[in-house]
């Protein structure tokens, strides 16, 4: 249930943070560099982790976790650049849309290699948000701009979704979320410098720190709590609908009402995920 409602709330959250980042993308006046972006935002959603990690004072770590962490570091790179490809190329409904098909990657992998299965109204949750996006899908992705990035952006989602649960069942998560956002944070920040002289700024992009501050713990908290799948679902399914409503009030993005009559399918699967 937790699971359920935290990811709900990290999900509309999150959706601001993905509009400030369009906007700057969108701004070419005053663009900011996909990695300063990415540093910004990830600087966001890592301080407070790092704050709850010192005052629990619990530094165990399970050395034997240490191999996951190099696929883990190199996945997540290449998430934020596809996913920052993705903002800039498709509307933000459609980047909604399409993100929701991680879904069919965690439930696959976290039923394979976790040994995690849903009930049997759980999977016609999950079945009703992907059959919801599907429909809308099979009938715009062919005139979307941006639809190859964002579908490489959920599937590569999917998978970190499961290799981050999968961590969880080695290390206490504000553990294993502490040491792996250092390393990436170290790593954007020579990216970032290594372009330092053709490094041009948008003094929007520092809106992204309170909104990324909240989601960073809502997330965390989230998939350590419950099953990949359930978070994944909730995740990417309920950011439709506020991906939706963003877009169309910011973006002025087109077929508001057929979005939001898909957006209901995933209402009802997100229910059956949460109350079955």
């Amino acid at each position: 249930m937790w699971t359920v409602v935290l990811a709900s709330l990290s999900s509309f959250i999150d959706q601001f943070s993905n509009v400030v980042i369009k906007k700057i993308e969108n701004d070419k006046k005053k663009s900011t560099n996909l990695w300063a972006l990415a540093l910004v935002s990830w600087l966001g959603s890592s301080i407070v982790i790092w704050i709850v990690f010192i005052a629990r004072g619990d530094f165990a770590f399970n050395w034997g976790a240490w191999g996951w962490f190099v696929p883990r570091i190199v996945l997540e790179m290449f998430q934020i650049y596809v996913t920052m490809k993705a903002l800039e190329k498709a509307d933000l409904s459609f980047f909604s849309f399409g993100r929701v098909f991680s879904i069919i990657i965690v439930m696959f992998l976290e039923a394979r290699f976790l040994g995690i299965t849903l009930r049997v109204g759980q999977y016609g949750g999950v079945f009703l948000v992907v059959f919801s996006i599907f429909i809308f899908l099979s009938r715009s992705i062919k005139r979307t701009k941006g639809w190859f990035w964002v579908m490489l952006s959920s599937l590569n989602g999917g998978l970190l979704f499961v290799i981050t649960k999968l961590q969880f069942s080695y290390n206490n998560a504000f553990t294993n979320e502490s040491i792996l956002r250092l390393v990436l944070v170290l790593l954007m920040m020579l990216l970032v410098w290594g372009r330092r002289k053709s490094l041009s700024w948008n003094a929007k992009a520092w809106l992204l720190l309170p909104f990324r501050s909240v989601v960073g713990v809502l997330n965390l908290l989230a998939l350590s709590l419950g099953a990949a799948t359930i978070y994944s679902t909730v995740d990417r399914g309920g950011s439709v609908l506020s991906g939706v409503v963003l877009g169309n009030r910011f973006f002025k993005e087109k077929s508001l009402l057929e979005k939001l009559g898909v957006g209901f399918g995933i209402i009802l699967g997100i229910i059956c995920l949460s109350m079955l």
